[in-house]
């Protein structure tokens, strides 16, 4: 079984590194989810949609603490970031999940540079993960994308 989840973390990796890939998720060899979409939406979308990800291995291009609580309520057993935030990387050890990762960094930024990340701010603000759904439910359908 450990080698299976070394080869599907390889093909999750590859699918974001090299296939262009926002993120991926593999378990035994098979894309079990995979998205071309920028920001949080994939993940908020996998997670209201009841994916559940035990046992799988998945990439990701950015996680911030947002991305991070989504994939930890989903289960997903290794993670490579190619970019992760410091709240990310210490929330997803802390429940339990195998992280690898390109780039470390403080806080996510937001895609003009000029701040921080929106989700990263809503995740870091919210008391529960229940309300953290919620204020990115409301996020997204506030910029059109749900």
């Amino acid at each position: 079984p450990h080698l299976l989840l070394m080869n599907d973390l390889l093909k999750a990796k590859q699918a974001v590194v090299e296939d262009g890939l926002s993120l991926s998720v593999y378990l035994e060899g098979q894309c079990l989810y995979c998205s071309h979409d920028a920001g949080i939406k994939p993940m908020y979308l996998a997670y209201t949609q009841g994916f559940d990800f035990t046992g799988a291995a998945g990439a990701d291009k950015v996680v911030g603490l947002g991305a991070a609580a989504f994939w930890a309520a989903m289960h997903i057993g290794r993670l490579h970031a190619v970019v992760i935030s410091d709240p990310a990387l210490d929330f997803l050890i802390e429940n339990g999940t195998d992280v690898t990762y390109d780039t470390l960094v403080p806080k996510i930024k937001n895609r003009e540079g000029t701040g921080f990340c929106p989700v990263e701010t809503l995740a870091l603000a919210s008391d529960s993960f229940e309300d953290f759904v919620k204020e990115t439910q409301a996020f997204l359908t506030r910029i059109n994308q749900l």
